[in-house]
């Protein structure tokens, strides 16, 4: 609401330096007025955006806390669940038991753990890795005296959960918050966030989550174009352990194939 608020004086910022620089040059009166138009259509639309976007923030807010109403339901189920999970992992290995041969019956429960594991390990991970990115973040912007910390602390934290594409997408909306409050900070926050990025990518990243993806940056990236194209922002958190989980069964079919034939199942020994 207060960015909202103080949208009309950054447009008033930007025609007085407008006016100043076309002061400083001559310009033609017929191309004068014509980006006179053209920044007054521009002014209109920001005023319209700006009119419109108090709605669209007290709908967000109402989405915001059924959200959280839900969060808060689905920890309470959790709770229950977590009591009696020895009881329902009993019932479920049961049940499968009884649809499927003991050989048929291992496979799927061994299935089930190894996406427990993939999912728990990767998702834990990264919310973990994120929180300390947003705290990290939150410090230095505060040092600095950066306008808007919290917000743009928050949204860079959220971010990050998506691998990949996360830092990118969190940098974007924070640096245009923070143009409109000072030009010179915002180029400074896009060096700051780089800085933040290495470090997380480079140290805090992978003492965190480890190896646990075990697979190229390449399909880490085709994972994410295809989980979110898919699955839209659901998939961007879960595309990377998702195809992870695919992907080893996928391995473990070929490599079994391999070795009924007796071929070596080292990727390395068929580079010619």
């Amino acid at each position: 609401v207060g960015l909202v608020n103080d949208i009309p004086d950054y447009v008033k910022v930007i025609s007085k330096k407008i006016i100043n620089l076309s002061n400083q040059f001559y310009i033609e009166e017929e191309y004068y007025n014509i980006l006179l138009e053209k920044w007054d259509e521009l002014v209109n639309y920001i005023i319209k955006f700006a009119t419109d976007l108090l709605p669209k923030l007290g709908n967000l807010t109402k989405s915001i806390l059924s959200s959280v109403w839900n969060i808060v339901l689905g920890i309470i189920i959790s709770i229950y669940l977590l009591i009696d999970k020895e009881k329902f992992a009993a019932l479920g290995r049961k049940v499968v038991c009884s649809f499927f041969s003991e050989k048929g019956a291992n496979r799927i429960i061994e299935l089930i753990s190894r996406g427990d594991s993939i999912f728990g390990r990767f998702l834990s991970g990264k919310i973990l890795d994120s929180f300390i990115i947003g705290i990290l973040t939150f410090t230095i912007l505060s040092i600095f005296k950066m306008p808007y910390a919290t917000l743009v602390s928050f949204i860079v934290g959220i971010t990050n959960i998506i691998p990949f594409f996360g830092p990118f997408i969190g940098a974007v909306p924070s640096f245009f918050i923070i143009l409109f409050e000072s030009p010179p900070k915002a180029f400074w926050f896009l060096l700051i966030i780089l800085v933040i990025q290495q470090i997380d990518g480079n140290i805090i990243g992978p003492k965190i989550l480890g190896d646990s993806l075990g697979i190229s940056a390449f399909w880490i990236l085709f994972s994410l174009l295809i989980a979110g194209k898919l699955l839209g922002f659901i998939g961007l958190i879960i595309g990377v352990p998702l195809f992870v989980f695919i992907y080893s069964i996928i391995k473990d079919i070929v490599e079994g194939r391999l070795k009924k034939k007796g071929l070596p199942v080292e990727t390395r020994e068929y580079y010619k």
